[in-house]
Formats: C-alpha cells, structure tokens, sequence
C-alpha cells in the first residue's frame, strides 16, 4: 500500500458505548477486514430462576407472547370439549366437588369383641356358638371443593366413573386458570399458588414417549391445539419455571390409553417427573384402574381424589342452571326423571346433560327410563337434527361408527384413517370422488357423536365410543343365545367383576336389544347358576335387559 493512499484514509472514530449493558458487548477501534461475532445468548433458565415467583394474583409478571397465545388456545379448546353436546352449558368449577378416596383401612375400629364361652350340649358335645357379626366402620373425609384440593396437595390423583365430569373439570380449570392470568375474570381464582396450567390428553402424550420429555410435551401441544397456537412453543419453553411460576400439568383420561405398556409408561414418566422437577405441579384423571398402573404416581406422595356425583341438591341446582330461561321447567324436568325412575342414573352429569337436551328436544315424549335408550335417543337425535351432508348410505353409517367405536376401545389410532381405511374397503365407488376424504370427516363429525380437532376425529365422550363399540361386538356373537359357545362363556366369565366387568356386561345387555327374543334364555340361565351369576343377571336386569316378566321373576325371586 503506498504512502499517499494511507493520507487520505478516513480516520476511525472512537466506539462509544455508555448505559447499562445486558448480554456480551465489544468495544472496538479500527477494524480492517471482514470480522465475524458470534455470541452465544445468555440461557433463558438463568433468567426465569432468578425471578421471584409472585405471592398473589394481583402481581403477575409479564409473560413471553407464546405463553400468551398458548393460554388463549385452552381457554379456546374448553369452549369446545370435551363433548359440545347441543344445547349443553358451561359448568362452573365452583360446583365441582371432590371427596378423598380413601380405599384400605379405615379410621374407626369398634372395640375388641370377647370370645364366647364354650357351650355342651346334653350328651357332652361342643356347640359351635354363633359369632355375632363383627361391625367394622369405614369414615370417609369430608367432600371438599377443588380449590381446597388443590391449595392442600401438589400432586392430584383425580378419579371418577364414566361420564363423572373428569373432562370438564381438567378443561374448566385449565381455562379457569388461564383467565386469571388475561385479568378478565373477576371471580376468585381456582387455587392460591399461582402457576401457568397446561392440560394435554393422556392418549397424545402417551403416543410421544419416545422423545425427551419436554419435546414430548412441546409436541402434544401442537398436536392438541395447532392453529389455535400464534407461535410454535419449544421444548427449552417448557423446561422450566415461566416468570417464577410452576407449570400446572393436567394430563386428563389415562383410561382412555388403549395400550397397557404405553399407560403404565405415562405414569412412571409423569411420576418421576412430578417428584424429581421442582418447576411441575401435575393433575392426573382417570377412570378407576385395577392392578399396578397407578402406584408409581401414588408412591411420590400425591393425593387421590374421586369426584362425587350429583346428590338431590346438586341436581336441582343443575336443573336451575340448564333451564334458568324456561320457568316452570326446571320442576317439569326433575318431575319426569322421577316419573322414569332415573334418579340414579342422572347423579353422574354426562347422564344428567343427555336428559336435559332430551327434554328440551322431545318435550312432548316422556324420558326413556334407561341409559341404554338414553344413548341411542341422544345419537338419533344427533342424525335427525342437522342438515346432513351427501355421505355414506344409511344403512353403512350405523356400522361405521360401531366400527370406530371399536377402534377407539382398542387401538391408539387416528379415527379419520381408520374411517377411510373402512370405507375404501367397503364402498370403493365413494372413494374415486375428489375430496372424499374431507367429505367423509364433515359426514361424520354431522351425523354422529365426534368432533373434529387437530386433524382427526375425536368422539365427545369416552362413553359413546364404549355404546357403540359393544354394539358392534354383540353383532359378531351368534343370534341365538348359547351357553357352550366358547364366545359367550369367555363374554359370561368376564362380565362378573364389578368394574373390569363393565364393558363385558354391556356387550351382553346389547346383545339382548338385538336379539330381545334371547333376553329371557341368558336369565334363566344365570338363574340356574352359582350366586356369582345370580349377581350378573340382578346388574343385567338393573340396566333394564328386555327381559319378559316370567324371566324376572325368575331371577328375582330366591330358589328353593
């Protein structure tokens, strides 16, 4: 370079940087060249650990937009699940009631009850004396509501029978929550700590094992809520605590899991994450399981709650709440579930919801007095009172969805494949249409019991697929009732358990509506049997088995 081309360069001025400085600064003077920085950002986790997490809900922090969004599209998701039933009104979390499960041991013991004395009869002989029945109390804790839950334990077991309300109540909390955070509610919020919920279907999460746990659970987010979502939530999201606050996890349905390997896998993960992360609250729902499933997460210490069913009074106030601009209809309402006897049955709210729209829809009519007839109203009224799009031939609609009934009992897979997959195997000329696909998924999600969510068909409750899925296992059994077929031996062997027994008990009740004619034959044959049948053929007939009076009395009246 030449004397006379260094005179005329531009003299650098002085880098001057003043202020408070956060992240990597660099301060330089004349640079001659290309110069790279490469500077590695300060990690988000030093950060939200140094914050203190706030001590009411009056002081929130200011959260990132995509956790923002995030409580925006469950607070969007509880509008629509988990069944938008016609007509069916948004509960109220502060009528949710739970009660402790307490399921050994008990917490009153009668006191110690004396041997009797040795009794001879005339001839010398001992007598076996009669042993009073000994009394044995079993107290449960009072009901308490689920702030009180909440606000007492960190980890939450919450149980309840089909239809029992665990959806909504995992769906109205999560909203519940997320309002508190968007300061529009003015009601007190569900629990004192503040923390950040995040509710996921056990059956998404469980189909994603196979990653990290935090990828897992950013992936089930855009599996449930996609578009609902304004930006993409990343794992490093979720890895810890967001402006100080806990992650509230609600992973609802563990039940519904249809592969055993995969549910007793949820559980380990979740427990283990539950007890070894101090950035997690979880919230687990399911149906009653039997065995093993559940000890890992009861082991770390968490409660177990079951959810109590409608009494009379919270009945009434159901009724009041469903029909409060319709005077007169409450009383009219709990008038005809007396008249029809389904008293007990309308106790568990899905039950009690499926009434209600009933009445409304066939006022003239009275109420069927049986939740099998409750079902099949509620799904005629589901293919009677839309406009229904050119679709499958009436006679095919009904056996498709027995069909994914049975898919959703018995696989963790997609529904809309498996309704393509039905229908290209049976009715192939539907399938060379353009669109078929699309047409099919707006057919079904008019006529029967689903929504459509992430992509795919999602029945709007459990329960329905159960219905219809015993529905098309009753129609592979022979017409004819036959005690020796290996079918009906392994169906009779499987119904006796009370709870395991359930679905087995319904596919026998179903079995009878299709062949009423059979009804009479399974009862005498219970009747003839050990006390085991005796006790299946008194739960068959409490689901009201279309059995002639000859056949009941049979069975209700004890042998000699």
């Amino acid at each position: 370079m030449t004397e006379s081309s260094e005179e005329v360069r531009p003299v650098a001025s002085a880098n001057l940087i003043s202020g408070d400085i956060a992240g990597t600064a660099v301060q330089a003077g004349s640079i001659m060249g290309g110069l790279h920085f490469h500077i590695t950002a300060a990690p988000q986790s030093a950060t939200n650990r140094t914050v203190d997490p706030p001590t009411e809900w009056a002081d929130l922090p200011e959260l990132p937009p995509k956790i923002k969004s995030l409580l925006r599209a469950q607070i969007q998701a509880a509008e629509e699940m988990p069944y938008r039933l016609p007509g069916a009104r948004r509960p109220s979390l502060s009528t949710v009631y739970v009660r402790q499960d307490v399921t050994s041991g008990t917490e009153a013991q009668p006191a110690e009850q004396g041997r009797p004395l040795p009794v001879l009869d005339s001839r010398g002989q001992l007598i076996d004396p009669h042993h009073p029945p000994v009394t044995r109390l079993a107290v449960r804790p009072p009901s308490r509501s689920m702030r009180e839950a909440l606000d007492e334990d960190d980890h939450l077991l919450v149980t309840g029978g089909p239809g029992q309300g665990k959806s909504t109540l995992s769906l109205r909390l999560t909203a519940d929550v997320a309002r508190c955070w968007q300061a529009t509610d003015d009601r007190p919020p569900p629990l004192q700590e503040v923390v950040v919920p995040l509710r996921l279907t056990a059956r998404e999460l469980a189909a994603r094992l196979d990653l990290p746990f935090f990828e897992a659970l950013a992936a089930t987010i855009r599996g449930e809520y996609g578009a609902l979502l304004a930006a993409t939530i990343q794992p490093d999201d979720l890895g810890e605590r967001v402006g100080g606050c806990r992650w509230l996890l609600l992973v609802d349905g563990l039940d519904e899991v249809a592969d055993t390997v995969q549910r007793d896998r949820l559980v380990s993960v979740l427990s283990t994450w539950a007890s070894d992360s101090p950035d997690y609250r979880v919230v687990l729902t399911t149906r009653p399981i039997e065995g093993a499933t559940l000890a890992p997460f009861q082991r770390i210490g968490s409660a177990r709650y079951e959810l109590l069913p409608f009494d009379e009074q919270a009945l009434r106030r159901f009724a009041q709440h469903w029909f409060s601009d319709s005077p007169g209809a409450p009383a009219k309402f709990l008038r005809q579930l007396r008249k029809a006897h389904l008293d007990e049955l309308v106790r568990v709210p899905l039950l009690a919801t499926i009434a209600a729209i009933i009445f409304e829809q066939f006022d003239d009519r009275p109420l069927p007095d049986n939740q099998y007839e409750l079902y099949e109203t509620y799904l005629g009224y589901l293919r009677s009172a839309h406009s229904v799009p050119a679709g499958l031939p009436d006679e095919h609609c009904g056996r498709l969805l027995e069909h994914l009934g049975r898919v959703r009992l018995e696989e963790d897979t997609s529904l809309t494949t498996a309704a393509c997959h039905w229908t290209a195997e049976r009715l192939p000329e539907l399938c060379r249409t353009t669109g078929w696909r699309e047409k099919l998924v707006t057919y079904l999600t008019a006529v029967g019991p689903f929504i459509s969510r992430g992509g795919d068909l999602w029945f709007l409750h459990h329960s329905f697929a159960e219905h219809l899925a015993a529905t098309a296992k009753a129609r592979l059994l022979p017409p004819e009732f036959d005690p020796g077929h290996a079918d009906f031996v392994e169906l009779l062997h499987a119904a006796r358990p009370e709870d395991r027994g359930r679905y087995a008990r319904r596919v026998l009740l179903h079995h009878t509506r299709l062949h009423p004619a059979e009804a009479d034959a399974l009862l005498s044959h219970l009747h003839e049997g050990e006390p085991a049948k005796h006790l299946l053929a008194a739960r068959l007939l409490a689901w009201h088995i279309p059995a002639e009076a000859e056949a009941f009395f049979a069975t209700a009246t004890p042998g000699p």
